[in-house]
């Protein structure tokens, strides 16, 4: 028979055994669900105005992006205010899935549509320059394992236009 004194001594030991465990899982999972890192921005190909209609333009881009993080994500949502030499073109919206390998380069299609007069106002300087100023700020939605968190980014970048 055991006395009450050594039950209490191992069922002690087992509790913090446990206890020691459970902290270690909690510091392993804390480890291996680093937040995402945001994207690189890579550039811009296939720029182009694909429809200009009445108040409205339709603009058509393949943007590039590197994945910096050591595991592979899945972009969730993204939303984004496009300004063009400093005047709002538009809020863009994506909401799909889309998964992304680790450590690589993706290229995803953009269609935004923005209403036209924005352009004119700055035609004149676009024209002799040849040149506009993108800019894109907003938030993604980024994760794994159904774990999403937002992730901002603020990217600008001079593209040259075509006439």
């Amino acid at each position: 028979m055991f006395e009450n004194g050594k039950i209490l001594y191992f069922a002690g030991k087992s509790f913090i055994m446990k206890k020691i465990a459970s902290i270690l899982l909690f510091c392993l999972l804390l480890w291996g669900c680093k937040k995402p890192v945001a994207f690189e921005y890579r550039g811009l190909k296939n720029f182009q105005l694909v429809n200009f209609n009445g108040d409205t333009a339709t603009l058509s881009a393949t943007i590039s992006f590197y994945n910096p993080n050591h595991f592979g994500v899945n972009l969730k949502k993204i939303n984004a205010d496009i300004s063009a030499n400093g005047n709002l073109l538009t809020h863009y919206v994506l909401d799909t899935s889309i998964s992304i390998p680790a450590t690589s380069l993706f290229d995803f299609p953009a269609s935004i549509k923005f209403d036209r007069r924005v352009i004119f106002n700055n035609i004149a300087d676009a024209f002799f320059k040849r040149e506009i100023l993108l800019h894109i700020k907003g938030n993604s939605r980024v994760g794994r394992a159904g774990i999403f968190v937002n992730v901002p980014f603020d990217v600008s970048s001079k593209q040259a236009i075509k006439f």
